[in-house]
């Protein structure tokens, strides 16, 4: 009877051990399967959040490009208009010059035909001095 015994614990260890050995195969599996999961898990998010990062990095880049080109046609706009004012300014300074000198011209010469009148001529200018001299004297 005792060598039932024994027989009969080395069965229940036995069956134990490959009870045992059933949780810790299924224990395993489901553990390397869960590792795969997460493992695929991860690559497919790093994938999508690659792909997002590339199409935000593609729209920022358009939208910066579409910007300059706003800022650059504005810039070229206002230096033609810039240009355009200041040619139309130096235009009129030229004209006002132009048309202030020919009045100074005309001035000067009203003045001068002014002062002619003025102006004792030539002989009565030599007379009065050479009647001047002789009172002197």
């Amino acid at each position: 009877m005792t060598e039932l015994l024994t027989i009969d614990r080395w069965r229940a260890r036995g069956n134990m051990g490959t009870m045992l050995e059933t949780i810790l195969t299924a224990l395993i599996t489901a553990a390397g399967a869960n590792g795969i999961f997460v493992f695929i898990l991860q690559k497919w998010f790093e994938h999508k959040c690659a792909t997002e990062l590339e199409t935000h990095r593609a729209n920022l880049k358009r939208d910066y490009d579409v910007q300059i080109e706003k800022l650059r046609s504005e810039l070229q706009v206002a230096s033609a208009e810039r240009s355009f004012r200041f040619s139309h300014v130096f235009e009129h300074t030229a004209k006002v010059i132009v048309t202030t000198y020919q009045k100074l011209l005309e001035l000067q010469t009203a003045v001068n035909n002014f002062t002619q009148l003025l102006e004792p001529s030539d002989d009565l200018h030599w007379a009065c001095h050479e009647k001047t001299d002789t009172e002197v004297v």
